[in-house]
């Protein structure tokens, strides 16, 4: 797995070809589909790690859409944004419980 288009030149057509290795170009997620997978997200963690993450509709249309042009619909990049902001929610309410 790799991050570049050109991951496979620098490998040799024998092995490239041995272990049928082939380039699968993955399309950057849209602004809905991101839109979703944050929901979700949050969704996930305010089961599982009983916190609350309240979203304004506004802010999360807005998040997304910065989201959607800097990370160009990379993903991993969102996951990370989306472990930051559940990381600093739950120092704040352990911060307020104190």
């Amino acid at each position: 797995m790799s991050n570049s288009i050109d991951a496979l030149e620098k490998y040799n057509e024998k092995v490239c070809s041995l272990y049928h290795v082939k380039n699968i170009v993955f399309a950057p997620y849209d602004y809905e589909t991101l839109k979703k997978i944050i929901l979700d997200r949050l969704s996930e963690l305010n089961e599982r790690c009983q916190i609350r993450i309240d979203i304004v509709d506004k802010l999360l249309n807005y998040v997304t859409r910065k989201l959607v042009l800097l990370t160009k619909g990379d993903m991993r990049l969102v996951n990370d944004f989306i472990k930051e902001l559940a990381s600093t929610v739950i120092n704040e309410q352990q911060l307020d419980s104190q």
